[in-house]
């Protein structure tokens, strides 16, 4: 059951965040060995900003959008530029 949950959870973050990034070309949502969700985020809403603020410009998204269960699956964001996104999202995976 708990795998069940996770992939509903990954699922609906995935979805969220794909509508969020306008298509989700920039979204990669992954799930630790723990059952803990993370995303890479590549995102133009995040230029100009620092990294705390792009990562409180994603979870006010997310609170409008997903339940506590999905929510409190999900511990860690990486929010960059499409630019950013390009350079370090594949040498994070």
């Amino acid at each position: 059951m708990v795998a069940k949950q996770g992939l509903r959870a990954k699922e609906n973050i995935q979805k969220a965040l794909t509508e969020f990034v306008d298509g989700g070309e920039h979204v990669i949502v992954f799930e630790n060995e723990w059952g803990h969700m993370g995303v890479f985020l590549g995102s133009e809403k995040f230029r100009g900003k620092n990294p705390l603020a792009r990562i409180d410009i994603v979870w006010d998204f997310l609170r409008n959008r997903l339940e506590w269960e999905d929510l409190s699956r999900l511990s860690t964001i990486h929010a960059w530029t499409p630019e950013e996104y390009d350079q370090w999202a594949p040498r994070a995976q």
